[in-house]
């Protein structure tokens, strides 16, 4: 089947309105019906790329999903009445979509919960595609956690690394949340063995994880040294600090090399 260039568009366009001046019906009969297919096979195009773009975000925003009764109605509103964004890709459009709901129906506060949750995961995502080598060396370190665990705090050449892949968010209410967790809650957004995952740390995980934050790599000494003269803290115990290192790797939070 050939592609009508757009030539081939002006010269019949042309050659109707000729036939339409000249009364001349008869000659109309080729290019109506080259006309009326033409139209009936974009009208089809367009139904598929709705489809197909339909599809796409409903897998990317399946988190967000969670958090609505009438999600699928709402995306396929959106789908129809909105032109994708820019040139992102699903990406681009998913977080326009976020945008879209809030600027177009009233959200409860679980369901902003979910849109904050859903957004943190776009940010991880675009922090992984911008620095894949950071996320792939930490990665192979996350790999020797359980080794190199127990040796932390011991092997003072050891130091600590905080996954570089992570962003925060927050949190108002308890529908994303265990019960017992005190809200509003500030949650740690990060990436851990090719997942996303959301983590609630403690008052002292949180300060500890925002102190890494300025120092890491470092050793614990290094740290401890950090905390009595930076941090204005007094430097918890040594053994304390480097089984707090150990839980949050257990979380996928920080490595050790």
């Amino acid at each position: 089947m050939t592609v009508p260039t757009h030539k081939d568009y002006q010269d019949r366009s042309l050659r109707i309105a000729q036939a339409l001046a000249a009364a001349r019906p008869e000659d109309l009969a080729g290019d109506l019906v080259a006309t009326v297919n033409a139209a009936r096979g974009a009208v089809l195009f367009c139904q598929i790329n709705q489809t197909h773009r339909f599809e796409q975000l409903e897998q990317r925003l399946e988190f967000l999903a969670a958090g609505f009764d009438d999600f699928e109605v709402r995306l396929a509103d959106y789908v129809r009445g909105t032109a994708p964004a820019g040139r992102g890709g699903t990406s681009d459009d998913a977080e326009q979509f976020l945008l879209w709901l809030s600027a177009n129906r009233t959200l409860t506060d679980e369901q902003c919960d979910y849109v904050a949750g859903q957004r943190a995961r776009h940010a991880i995502e675009e922090l992984a595609r911008r620095n894949r080598m950071p996320l792939m060396h930490f990665q192979e370190l996350l790999e020797m956690v359980d080794v190199l665990g127990e040796k932390f705090g011991e092997d003072r050449l050891l130091r600590v690394h905080l996954n570089p892949i992570r962003v925060w968010t927050r949190f108002e209410t308890a529908a994303l949340l265990q019960p017992n967790v005190p809200r509003p809650a500030e949650i740690v957004c990060y990436a851990a063995d090719g997942e996303i995952r959301l983590a609630v740390l403690e008052a002292g995980g949180l300060e500890k994880v925002r102190e890494l934050a300025a120092i890491s790599p470092c050793t614990l000494d290094d740290w401890l040294t950090y905390n009595a003269r930076f941090a204005g803290n007094h430097p918890p115990p040594r053994r304390v600090l480097a089984d707090l290192c150990r839980e949050l790797a257990s979380l996928g939070l920080v490595a050790f090399g």
